[in-house]
């Protein structure tokens, strides 16, 4: 405490480690701390380790967002999800430049900007694992283009449906 003229030292702990402490000198006013200040302080650093971990855990997720962005950019098949609210999740560029389209046209979308019938199959595989394909060979664009489309339900720990994933390959 000396060497950065410190009065009281407030421990900062995340996850029930000492992540960090929080120093603090003389008051303004130059009177001691009163027992109810120092109460408050030690509820305020409960507040400011959250908030640390707060931070730590949105870099984590933007690191794994850029992760995770990186592995579909370099797939060699395309890759539609569906989202829980019927939405076009993800879409990789390979699955957009099959389907001659842009990522940021397909995403937030609904199912009927899919062509037929990758939109129903997509949606089949969401409602039930039972309804997903393997391997099925299916024509758009007036059977101008023929894939291979393969689906796959997501479903949470409790078996509740999170959304679908569908597999294009050319």
């Amino acid at each position: 405490l000396d060497t950065f003229r410190g009065q009281i030292a407030v421990p900062l702990v995340m996850d029930g480690r000492l992540a960090g402490l929080m120093l603090l000198g003389e008051k303004v006013t130059g009177a001691p701390y009163t027992e109810l200040e120092l109460e408050t302080l030690c509820a305020l650093s409960n507040y400011v380790a959250l908030q640390m971990q707060s931070f730590a855990l949105h870099a984590e997720i933007s690191r794994s967002r850029a992760y995770m962005e990186r592995i579909l950019s370099g797939m060699g098949s395309g890759v539609l999800t569906l989202s829980p609210e019927g939405k076009i999740a993800v879409c990789n560029p390979y699955a957009a430049a099959i389907l001659g389209t842009s990522r940021e046209d397909l995403e937030g979308q609904d199912l009927r900007a899919l062509p037929s019938p990758l939109g129903d199959y997509l949606y089949a595989a969401f409602l039930s694992p039972a309804d997903a394909v393997c391997g099925q060979e299916v024509s758009i664009r007036g059977g101008a283009v023929t894939l291979r489309v393969s689906t796959s339900h997501l479903a949470d720990e409790h078996g509740r449906p999170l959304g679908s994933v569908l597999l294009l390959e050319d």
